[in-house]
């Protein structure tokens, strides 16, 4: 989880990328067993899935085999993206948490430079490389 942190915030993604990556993380090794040295690459295609859901400009494939260092091919990639996509029925549509918290401060008429992540926890342990202040959200 946490390469997969470390690839967010060196593409400069939404927080809801991060948040929906954990979740399709999350739910598809819950149905599937995967080996340990193919967990980078479900890391890898869920950040993907995500930014292509979540981000207006979202990274590419060969963006993601480099930023991993090679160790993947594109065509690996998107292999484990079709079995990511089939596995989860195509449900990438699910209310994360960031967006339910950010969705309250906007009917609580909250300041909008409230850092959410301090709100609502990180979905991953490693909170410590966070931005403190969320971007500017159109919530």
């Amino acid at each position: 989880m946490e390469v997969s942190v470390q690839v967010h915030l060196k593409f400069k993604l939404m927080m809801e990328t991060l948040y929906l990556t954990t979740n399709l993380i999350d739910r598809y090794l819950s149905v599937r067993s995967v080996s340990r040295k193919n967990l980078q690459l479900v890391g890898v295609t869920a950040l993907l899935l995500a930014a292509k859901y979540e981000e207006i400009w979202a990274p590419e494939v060969h963006d993601f085999i480099y930023i991993s260092d090679n160790a993947y091919t594109r065509e690996q990639i998107l292999n484990m993206e079709k079995s990511m996509l089939n596995t989860l029925q195509f449900n990438l549509t699910v209310p994360t948490p960031y967006v339910f918290v950010a969705r309250c401060l906007k009917a609580a008429a909250a300041d909008k430079e409230v850092p959410v992540q301090f709100l609502f926890p990180c979905p991953c342990e490693t909170v410590s490389c966070l931005p403190t202040r969320p971007r500017k959200s159109n919530y």
